[in-house]
């Protein structure tokens, strides 16, 4: 149905597209997760919004585009992405109503901005749950809000996200195993993680090389990572600090990179 409207927004001209048309055209792009796509998504997105300026909807997606590129490690700004992010969230939040895609949508963007913009965990989590009971079924907020669980520490509640996204959509994009592998390290199941990640695993070298320090196999972690920087891999303890996780996640997932080998910077 998703792709069919798809297709429908992408065959009309320019002069009868409607706010929802720049809203389709914008995430088919966008969800090619890739970094050229998104910036496409925004641009569409944008021209949208200069047509419709009233659009809670197109501000809700310009500030994923924005917040993508920082989770994604392309941000030439992060902290300018996440104003800019935070800013089109609480011009939507101040509206005086919101369609209920729009409310379903705003609960998601904020789910993730709290923890990147105010490492905000418990708001965060109350967020996904607000946006998973009005949309229980659908897999790709269910798996994408599994990761704002396990960052605030709730690995088990975590865990039965991600596998519902995975059960509903079991052909879903890559990370909604990686999700599920993070939701499992976190919940301290770390060879169920470790059988998650399989062959893409090394798509992950941080936590892999955790994963194999807490199952006691650090000269394994130690050997991924010197093959992953001795091919060219610029991870660092630093990036890793970067992503939002509740203590005493974040000291334990960090000391691990170190065992590891991870350089520091």
């Amino acid at each position: 149905m998703r792709q069919n409207e798809q297709r429908l927004a992408w065959s009309k001209a320019g002069p009868a597209l409607g706010e929802y048309d720049y809203y389709l055209r914008g995430l088919s792009l966008y969800l090619r997760f890739s970094v050229p796509d998104v910036l496409r998504a925004r641009a569409v997105w944008q021209e949208g919004l200069e047509r419709f300026p009233a659009s809670a909807l197109l501000r809700i997606k310009l500030a994923w585009s924005h917040l993508y590129l920082v989770m994604n490690g392309a941000s030439t700004d992060p902290r300018d992405d996440i104003a800019r992010a935070w800013r089109f969230a609480r011009e939507v939040a101040a509206a005086d109503s919101l369609s209920p895609i729009a409310t379903w949508a705003l609960h998601w963007l904020m789910a993730f901005l709290l923890q990147w913009h105010d490492s905000d965990f418990v708001h965060s989590v109350a967020e996904a749950r607000a946006a998973v009971a009005l949309v229980p079924y659908d897999a790709l907020s269910r798996n994408d809000l599994s990761w704002i669980l396990a960052n605030a520490g709730l690995g088990e509640e975590a865990v039965a996200w991600a596998r519902a996204g995975l059960e509903h959509d079991p052909n879903g994009p890559a990370w909604f195993r990686s999700n599920l592998a993070w939701a499992l390290y976190i919940a301290g199941r770390y060879q169920e993680a470790l059988d998650t990640l399989g062959e893409d695993g090394k798509d992950f070298v941080g936590m892999l090389a955790a994963t194999y320090v807490r199952l006691g196999r650090v000269d394994q972690a130690r050997a991924l990572v010197a093959a992953h920087l001795k091919a060219g891999g610029k991870d660092t303890v630093a990036q890793e600090a970067v992503y939002p996780l509740a203590e005493p996640h974040r000291t334990a997932y960090l000391d691990a990179l170190r065992v590891a080998g991870l350089p520091e910077r």
